[in-house]
Parts: C-alpha cells; sequence; structure tokens
C-alpha cells in the first residue's frame, strides 16, 4: 500500500476540515468534512489546485502578493500558520490555516496536511471599533480582511471624518505585525523641517532647538505598521525622501549620514483628489502608484445612512461612559438625524450627539434636542432638509415626519434658555398655537411639550 493511499484513508476517518495536497499544489485527497465548507463534493475537489479552491484564483497566493503557506512549510519544513480570507458556500470567511509538511516518500514526493480552523465572523453592528452593518460598510470591511495579512501598501481615500485612522489600526491588528507598533504621523500642517525630524528622527545639533537625538517614527514602528495621514499635504521635496525609503527601506536622521533600515507596513490616508494633484505636479506619480498597491474607499455617512442608529446608539454608549450618566436616544430623534447632510460624516453625528446629551438636561435626547444641538452651529439647518410648511393639514394620521426649524439669525450669542424658548414659540407660531400638532411634528408627548413651555414661561 503506498504512502499517498495511507494519507488519504487517514484524513478520511477525520472528524475535523483536512485537505491533502502535494509540492504542485494538486489536491490529492480531501474528507467530506473540508468538501462541506466549500459546498463540493470531495471527489470533485481531487486534482484541482489548492488556490483554485480555497482563494478562487488561477495564481498561488505568492503570484497575488500574499503569502503562501505552502512555500513557507517548503522553506523551512516546520509547520506554519496563516490567517486568511477564504471563499466558501456562505461566502469569504476568515480562517486560521494550519499546513504540517510530511516527511517525503521513498520517491522524493512531498505531502502537506492542511487544516482549517474558522475564526469568528465579523459581528453585524461593530468589528474592531468599526460600526455598521449596510452594504457598502460591509464591502469596505471585506477589503480590509483581505488585505491585512498582506503586506501591500494600503491607500485609503475618503471625506473627513470617516475613520480613516480607526481602519488603519484595523489592518494593523488583522495582520502578522499586530504585536509590534503602530505608529501614526499626520501630514497636515506639519512645516516641512518639523516634517522631516517626526518621520525620520534627527540628530543633536541639526536645527536650532535640536538639543539631542530624537528617533523618528519610521524607526519607532520598525516591525510594525507607520501610518501616514494626509500623505497629499508632504511637500515635494519629503515626497522624494519616502519614496527613496520605501524603494530601499534604507533612510537617514537628519543632521546624519549614517543609513539605517526600518521593515513597516505603510498604510496612506487622504480626503484629496491625489490623482489631480499628480496632473497638477503637487505630488509625485511614482510615489502615488507606490503608495496606491491597494486601494479602499471609506463610505461617507450619506451611502450609509441605515448605519445612523448602531453609530449613535455606540457614541451614545461611549458618552455614557465617559460622563458616568446613561443617555437613550427617542426613535424620533433618530430620524431627524437621518435627514442630516453630515459634511463632517462620524466625526460631526459624534458632535451632534454631544451637544444634544449636553442640552437635553436628562437621560433621553428627543428630536428637540437634536435641532437645538444643530442650532448651536447654525448653517447646517441650511441643508436639514425636510417637509415643514407650517400647514396644519395632515395633523390626524400620525405622520413622523421630520420638521426643520426655521432658522434664526445670531442665535449663536444668546443664552440656550432664550435660544430654545425663540426656537419653540416660533414652531408654536406656525402651528397656530396648535399644541397637540407641534408636539407631534417635533415627535414628543404633548406632556413633554407643556413642561417644556411651562420651564421657559
Amino acid at each position: 500500500m503506498s504512502v499517498l493511499t495511507v494519507l488519504v484513508s487517514l484524513i478520511e476517518s477525520l472528524p475535523e476540515p483536512v485537505l491533502l495536497f502535494d509540492d504542485d499544489f494538486n489536491i490529492v485527497g480531501v474528507n467530506d468534512a473540508y468538501a462541506r465548507i466549500f459546498n463540493q463534493q470531495a471527489s470533485m475537489m481531487v486534482g484541482q489546485k489548492c488556490y483554485q479552491v480555497l482563494h478562487q484564483t488561477d495564481a498561488p497566493c505568492e503570484k497575488n502578493g500574499k503569502p503562501c503557506p505552502l512555500r513557507l512549510a517548503q522553506g523551512s519544513g516546520l509547520r506554519t500558520e496563516e490567517t486568511q480570507m477564504q471563499s466558501s458556500s456562505d461566502g469569504l470567511r476568515r480562517v486560521r490555516v494550519e499546513l504540517i509538511p510530511l516527511k517525503p516518500d521513498s520517491t522524493g514526493k512531498q505531502y502537506f496536511l492542511n487544516r482549517i480552523h474558522r475564526l469568528p465572523t465579523i459581528p453585524d453592528s461593530s468589528y474592531h471599533g468599526l460600526v455598521g452593518q449596510s452594504v457598502v460598510f460591509r464591502q469596505m470591511i471585506s477589503l480590509v480582511e483581505r488585505v491585512a495579512t498582506a503586506m501591500t501598501s494600503v491607500l485609503l481615500l475618503g471625506e473627513s471624518g470617516t475613520g480613516k485612522e480607526l481602519v488603519a489600526q484595523t489592518i494593523h491588528d488583522l495582520s502578522g505585525r499586530k504585536d509590534k507598533n503602530f505608529v501614526a504621523i499626520d501630514c497636515s500642517g506639519l512645516p516641512e523641517t518639523l516634517f522631516e525630524s517626526e518621520l525620520f528622527g534627527h540628530e543633536r545639533g541639526a536645527f536650532t532647538g535640536a538639543t539631542s537625538t530624537r528617533i523618528g517614527l519610521l524607526e519607532a514602528a520598525n516591525g510594525g505598521t507607520l501610518f501616514i495621514d494626509e500623505v497629499g499635504d508632504i511637500p515635494l521635496n519629503l515626497q522624494v525622501k519616502l519614496l527613496r525609503f520605501i524603494e530601499t527601506g534604507t533612510y537617514r536622521r537628519l543632521g546624519s549620514t549614517v543609513m539605517r533600515h526600518a521593515n513597516v507596513r505603510l498604510i496612506s490616508a487622504t480626503h484629496q483628489p491625489l490623482l489631480e494633484l499628480v496632473e497638477h505636479k503637487k505630488f509625485r506619480q511614482d510615489l502615488y502608484y507606490r503608495l496606491n498597491a491597494f486601494p479602499i474607499h471609506l463610505p461617507n455617512l450619506k451611502s450609509r445612512i441605515d448605519d445612523i442608529p448602531i453609530l449613535a446608539t455606540v457614541l451614545l454608549g461611549r458618552i455614557s461612559e465617559r460622563e458616568q450618566k446613561d443617555f437613550y436616544i427617542d426613535p424620533n430623534a433618530i430620524n431627524a438625524l437621518k435627514s442630516i447632510d453630515f459634511k463632517g460624516n462620524i466625526r460631526e453625528l459624534r458632535n451632534v450627539l454631544e451637544r444634544a446629551a449636553i442640552l437635553c438636561g436628562s437621560q433621553m435626547i428627543e428630536q428637540i434636542h437634536i435641532h437645538e444641538a444643530l442650532q448651536l452651529e447654525g448653517a447646517h439647518l441650511h441643508g436639514f432638509v425636510s417637509d415643514y410648511s407650517g400647514s396644519s393639514s395632515g395633523s390626524s394620521s400620525g405622520s413622523q415626519s421630520i420638521h426643520a426649524i426655521p432658522y434664526i439669525e445670531e442665535n449663536h450669542a444668546k443664552p440656550l434658555k432664550a435660544l430654545e424658548e425663540e426656537l419653540l414659540m416660533n414652531m408654536l407660531n406656525n402651528h397656530q398655537g396648535n399644541k397637540k400638532q407641534l408636539a407631534l411634528a417635533l415627535g414628543i408627548s404633548e406632556r413633554t411639550l407643556y413642561r417644556k413651555l411651562n420651564k421657559l414661561t
């Protein structure tokens, strides 16, 4: 009986998912538990290449910029483990792949046992601090997981406030570098000399005020991940030095002639259109293509409105923890948030909730508190689209549509009590004094409205 026959018989008796393939990526044996993961018959998988089944590609992992467990095991002769994204009958899933090299047979042929350990799936609402369940959010998370285990440079693109640093941190946390440093640098507003010193470090006396030697962020991130935020703001002459580091892995501290080496994974981010900067000679084309090896677009809040209830709940939870006071949000207040065009995205949503928590005076944030929070910023009300018309028609329908508050000039200079009084009286006049209609429009009970009016008079 051949060695291969014995091995195939062995894995077929195991309850755990096990695959057997040779040193040329050919699947030579697979048990039913493994085949079920891919919704295939075991006999149909035999003869295919492992990467065709596991990754739905026509080339090994190493050809696609990912570490190949087979090559790693061949090189070391030792058992290896790798975290990967694999296609299965229920879509992409994150798994830990264990590869065990077996002793070559008498002909020199070597076989490898492949075992899959399924890792926890992504929760519907929160993942490594990232929150959401919308389609665009899930698509972004899928890309994050795919690229995390590779060494490829990543470019995060998206509007301000969409969570680029949090995504970068997540990529680091899912990578093989998670036990090393994650170091971030924000390029916006940094003077040229300071930027070079921050990134590469400096020697004592390199410039006025350099009273001691200081390591740079590249050195601090050695073995880990360097996150360069607002990379489009890097001065052109320093772009050359960054490009040289990316290509050679070497750099010099400011004021030094000694070449140093750092092994870092680069993740960059920008809200600027880098290609336009390239066209206008404000950003180097060669650097752009180095950084843009794997672009990920972060969706703005407008494209993921369905995530606002989850985001609001999580953000309020953080506010509650900080203030040591539990805050809750009324469904009508959630509807009000959904109708706002948040130019600052999640960052602006957080600010509105911060204000509303202060203004509510209790633990329940209602629709009027969202309006008040917006009034403090004034100009944002112009983007607060609604069907407000002051009409009394349809008041008996129980409709909970969102109504905008008329803009009041210079309200930011008024005391909060006077501001709230003016807002309420203005809306009451538009409803011809009908408190029931006003309460309905605000999404609060008449009792709550009477209580507010009594406090103001």
